[in-house]
């Protein structure tokens, strides 16, 4: 569903609610908001459906660019790891007040280290020239050993939500969060 389109529907949609809302009569109200509750059933089916299409189109692309994508099985070292990399000019206190153990990625948002962001991340990650890099997500129990990933661009990885990249090397980090307004971050051990 494009974006216009959705933004009208959803507006559309919140007013006919509240037109249902001001009905007296309840049965009849019941019933429309039951039929209302099946559209939007059906239109996250749709969303998810495109979603999942284009996500899958999107990774196919990459994959015949020659990345290759190694399952990991140590997701909980890759995350300490990168804790004890990226995070450890944070002090315990500091994460608690950010939600670190929520989002990782709060150093950067809070602005609690120096990082780049945005188009200058971007650019950041699509400079590096690395053999393999590690990601891992946030909340997925999915961990990847990326294998020719100069061939990857930041582009790559629009459609994914918290995402941790980071070089074997441990030198740096580039992070996709899930809200447009924050990141993509770069971060460089100095």
């Amino acid at each position: 569903m494009s974006r216009i389109f959705s933004e009208i529907f959803w507006k559309e949609f919140f007013k006919e609610i509240e037109r249902i809302d001001e009905l007296e009569d309840n049965e009849e109200k019941e019933i429309r908001h039951q039929l209302l509750d099946e559209v939007t059933n059906k239109i996250n089916d749709y969303s998810s459906h495109i979603f999942d299409y284009e996500y899958s189109q999107k990774r196919q692309k990459v994959i015949e660019r020659s990345v290759v994508f190694v399952p990991q099985e140590n997701l909980r070292m890759l995350k300490t790891r990168w804790s004890k990399l990226f995070a450890k000019s944070v002090d315990d206190q500091t994460k608690s007040k950010i939600h670190y153990s929520q989002f990782k990625w709060h150093i950067f948002s809070f602005k609690v280290i120096s990082f780049l962001e945005k188009g200058e991340a971007r650019k950041a990650f699509d400079q590096c020239q690395e053999n393999t890099v590690y990601a891992f997500y946030q909340d997925r129990d999915e961990a990847f050993l990326i294998k020719n990933p100069s061939l990857l661009q930041s582009g790559d990885f629009d459609m994914e939500s918290d995402i941790y990249i980071f070089d074997t090397i441990e030198k740096w980090t580039y992070i996709h969060t899930h809200e447009e307004q924050c990141g993509p971050y770069f971060y460089c051990v100095k």
